[in-house]
């Protein structure tokens, strides 16, 4: 240790059992010391935690290979708790990305410090384990972003009078305090501001999902409906009865051009107590415009749901739709994405809502009512056989290319002539069935670097070999599905960019040489 004395007399608490074990700290611990001596200091949330199986280094496998005995002396389960970080504010650390992961022991005996999820704490951290010799034949976790901590350290739950005291010696020793990635946004500001994001499967629009399901055009449109999922069964088993209702012959008139549309305004309408459909006191549509084009449909919606007793089916299956909420949640954590993007954008918002449904597969879309944004999508993914890292990167992928239209639009507002310009030969740039919906340069350029951008986030978010998997699907998606064919080509100009004069923090100080570039192309 740099500045007390840690003693481990005995740690079998790593290895989870209930031996003797004991932890001391000799010593007193000052911020004014701690920030001196730590590799980083930092204030940050808590977003995951797991348990890592430490595993024997070359030296000891090798001795096992040369004297089977000795494997079990060596070959002990030994772990350590992870802890993933969403980094707020620094306070010291060399190239400090926006998560940082810290371990620590498991608590009790091996002096490990035992945070909770979604708690907001003041970390002091050391590149090196804090163990020294006791479990030497182990390889412990080193490299960027990654700090020990222990509970000798003055690691704490987020309180004022720490930070005071840490603010005053980072002005005495001319310490800059920054936000990640270094930047000049003011991120502080937005960080005071109420932040909330909700995940939901809105009952309406679930009943406009199961009518969607039931036309003649959801039962052939695999895109547009999720066809091979057990609910999907489930929904069509129960409702199937009802599938000659004017409602659904109405829908199917429509959904070809208003689906998003349609799904959008039915997440602003609830049931009342009496089974009446009424629209959000505050909100006229949730649909792009101002028309409510779910309005018309009202009537025939509460005949069919009280004829079919939707309502029941509904609650019926709650507790699958909350088990969809909390692995979408965790398979695509917001926070993260949410706060990577308000430091590379100066638009900011103050809540998001996650609207999806199971039903729904391929088609989604965004909207923004003043400081807030409505993402629509479809449901997390399920029994994929990938590895969990490139299940998070799917379905994070899946939200992040709808939320950030909320920052790069604004944006592309801005160079509306430079846009037309850069994109006035439509057939270089698309070439496919999926890019009709994007007929205009503004929203053909928009797409490419919505999902671009969503690149420069697994860049910043996920290990280089992770990211270069997620690279290369991500472009093969786009130009052999979807038909983006410059994508790669687009994709690799904007990544350099963002690499070049230490990383931009505004992502808009781009657009004029990335713009250039689309013009010469």
């Amino acid at each position: 240790m740099k500045n007390i004395t840690l003693f481990l007399l005995l740690c079998v608490a790593l290895a989870g059992n209930s031996a003797a074990q004991a932890c001391s700290c000799i010593g007193e611990s000052t911020v004014k010391g701690q920030l001196k001596q730590m590799d980083a200091v930092l204030v940050g949330t808590v977003i995951a935690s797991e348990y890592v199986q430490l595993l024997p280094n070359k030296q000891t496998l090798e001795l096992i290979a040369r004297d089977s005995t000795q494997a079990n002396r060596y070959m002990r389960e030994i772990y350590v708790a992870k802890y993933t970080v969403l980094v707020e504010k620094i306070y010291k650390g060399k190239h400090i990305r926006d998560t940082v992961y810290i371990y620590s022991g498991r608590g009790g005996g091996d002096c490990g410090y035992r945070f909770k999820a979604e708690e907001r704490y003041i970390i002091y951290g050391e590149k090196k384990n804090y163990f020294d010799g006791l479990f030497e034949q182990f390889v412990y976790p080193e490299g960027k972003n990654i700090y020990w901590t222990n509970i000798c350290l003055r690691t704490t739950e987020y309180n004022e009078s720490e930070i005071k005291e840490l603010e005053k010696h980072a002005r005495k020793n001319d310490i800059k305090v920054v936000a990640p990635p270094y930047s000049d946004i003011d991120r502080q500001k937005n960080a005071e501001k109420t932040k909330e994001h909700i995940i939901d499967i809105p009952e309406v629009q679930e009943l406009m999902f199961v009518l969607f399901a039931l036309t003649p055009t959801g039962q052939q449109d695999s895109v547009m409906i999720n066809h091979q999922s057990a609910y999907y069964q489930r929904v069509m088993n129960y409702f199937k009865p009802f599938a000659q209702e004017r409602i659904v012959e109405l829908i199917d008139r429509k959904i070809a051009t208003q689906y998003n549309q349609l799904r959008m305004d039915a997440s602003n309408y609830q049931f009342d107590a009496q089974g009446k459909l009424k629209r959000s006191p505050t909100i006229h549509n949730l649909s792009w415009g101002n028309r409510d084009f779910l309005a018309q449909y009202v009537s025939e919606l509460e005949k069919f749901a009280l004829k079919s007793n939707f309502r029941q089916f509904y609650q019926n299956n709650s507790l699958f739709y909350d088990s969809l909420k909390t692995a979408l949640a965790a398979q695509a954590p917001v926070e993260r994405q949410w706060i990577w993007l308000e430091s590379h954008f100066t638009q900011r918002y103050h809540k998001y809502h996650i609207i999806f449904s199971p039903l729904s597969l391929g088609k989604h879309s965004t909207n923004r009512v003043k400081e807030e944004v409505f993402i629509f999508v479809s449901g997390p993914t399920e029994g994929s056989g990938i590895s969990y890292t490139l299940l998070q990167a799917r379905d994070t992928r899946m939200l992040f290319t709808e939320i950030d239209h909320n920052y790069v639009n604004p944006v592309s507002d801005n160079y509306l002539r430079d846009i037309k310009k850069a994109f006035k030969d439509r057939d270089k740039w698309a070439a496919g069935k999926y890019t009709g919906s994007y007929a205009s340069a503004y929203a053909l350029f928009n797409e490419y670097m919505t999902w671009s951008v969503f690149s420069l986030y697994a860049l910043d978010n996920f290990s280089k070999t992770d990211y270069e998997i997620i690279k290369k699907r991500l472009e093969d998606f786009m130009i052999h599905y979807r038909g983006f064919v410059r994508f790669d080509a687009f994709n690799d100009q904007l990544t350099a960019l963002y690499k070049s004069n230490g990383r931009p923090a505004l992502i808009s100080d781009l657009y004029p040489e990335m713009l250039e570039w689309c013009k010469k192309q």
